[in-house]
């Protein structure tokens, strides 16, 4: 099964919540787990049923996998790949 630490991260401009270009981890938290709230799909239901520090700790897991450098945000060249 597909899940949010092996799906393939895409640029999503929506989660730029201020528009300065980054996203930081809250923002990322913020964005990802309103659209997964927000849908049926079998990720979603899994995410669903995960506690609010599991969930926590799997979009932060998420959030330094896809970040380069470690610099404390994402950005464009993160989300879309190499």
């Amino acid at each position: 099964m597909e899940t949010i630490t092996n799906r393939p991260a895409t640029f999503a401009p929506d989660a730029d919540a201020n528009n300065d270009g980054r996203v930081t981890l809250q923002e990322y938290e913020t964005y990802t787990t309103n659209r997964l709230m927000a849908r049926d799909g079998p990720m979603a239901q899994w995410f669903k049923h995960l506690s609010p520090e599991e969930q926590s700790t799997r979009l932060k897991q998420r959030f330094e996998e896809n970040g380069r450098g470690h610099k404390g945000y994402l950005d464009r060249k993160d989300w879309d790949g190499p």
